[in-house]
């Protein structure tokens, strides 16, 4: 795959684009709060230098299209307000998982869903995968009925221990065809 140009995607609210080190402090915001890694293997991040980083590795992963993720931004506040991404495509980059986050004061309105729909028809119509797959936390009740709405269908179930071996992670796999959403249309 390649990621060049960047495909800018764009919504009633939202404008999904190119992440850029401009954005650390909206992404230090939500990186740092608590309560964006309680269904997550990650940490909040303690200082922007742990930002920076993080925001280095994803475009380097952009660069050598390894994945493509977007900040997406917020058109009336013009802050960025979560992410979402295609990665970990198979051999045969026929099928890939999704990953997406959104700052806890923007979830609930339907942001999430507005900018996945978007991401959804960019990886069927445009990179022509054949599915799509992504995983959430069981108790995660918000992001499983996101995926269940998108017509997201349950594929299995997966126990992911922390790094630190402190906690398991009772995952759940969805998994959309691309025959599934092209049949609705």
């Amino acid at each position: 795959m390649k990621f060049d140009p960047f495909p800018v995607l764009e919504t009633e609210r939202l404008i999904l684009r190119k992440m850029s080190r401009d954005d650390r402090d909206d992404f230090f915001a939500m990186r740092s709060d608590k309560r964006m890694h309680v269904y997550t293997d990650t940490m909040p991040d303690h200082d922007i230098s742990e930002t920076d980083e993080y925001l280095a590795k994803m475009l380097r992963g952009v660069d050598e299209n390894r994945w493509i993720i977007w900040a997406i931004q917020h058109r009336a506040s013009a802050r960025v307000i979560g992410s979402v991404g295609i990665w970990n495509f198979n051999e045969t980059q026929t099928m890939a998982e999704l990953s997406y986050g959104i700052a806890p004061e923007f979830q609930g309105r339907g942001y999430m869903g507005e900018a996945l729909t978007q991401v959804i028809e960019y990886a069927f119509g445009t990179l022509n995968l054949a599915s799509l797959e992504a995983y959430t936390e069981q108790e995660n009740a918000s992001s499983r009925k996101l995926l269940q709405h998108l017509q997201f269908i349950e594929a299995g179930k997966v126990d992911d221990r922390s790094e630190d071996g402190t906690r398991v992670y009772q995952m759940i796999r969805y998994r959309l065809d691309r025959q599934t959403v092209f049949m609705e249309k």
